[in-house]
């Protein structure tokens, strides 16, 4: 009895998981409502340039990607008001490697390896390099 219980439970869980991700992929993909976009800058790498262009980095920079998307809603036909919305997070500093570099920067000029896969980030370069993103080149 206990096994019948435990494995109807189990199969209540995935239906509701199943029926909570497919509901999240339609109205995602409807275009219906407007889609909430956080933007998180992180500098990849520790060299003063790439630090002070971060940390100048303003909303006003990204203004192009909504009047786009907007553009582009309205050109098939979906009468979405503001199809995406952008917020411009506060920089993160380079917490994880880079798959390429394999090292955290930790400071300015001082870094350390990864503890292991889960602290690497695969960049957009590396992945178009190994062929995980298609090139838009």
């Amino acid at each position: 009895m206990f096994r019948k219980f435990r494995i109807l439970l189990l199969l209540f869980v995935f239906a509701t998981v199943a029926v909570g991700a497919w509901r999240a992929k339609v109205r995602l993909t409807a275009w219906e409502h407007t889609v909430h976009v956080a933007l998180y800058p992180v500098a990849a790498e520790d060299s003063p340039a790439t630090q002070r262009f971060v940390a100048a980095l303003e909303p006003g920079a990204f203004a192009a990607i909504p009047e786009l998307l907007d553009a582009q809603a309205a050109a098939h036909g979906r009468g979405v008001l503001q199809p995406v919305a952008l917020h411009l997070a506060p920089p993160l500093p380079p917490s994880q490697a880079g798959i390429m570099g394999g090292r955290i920067a930790i400071a300015p000029g001082k870094a350390e390896i990864p503890a292991g896969l889960g602290d690497a980030v695969i960049g957009p370069a590396t992945a178009r390099e190994i062929g995980l993103l298609r090139s838009t080149r």
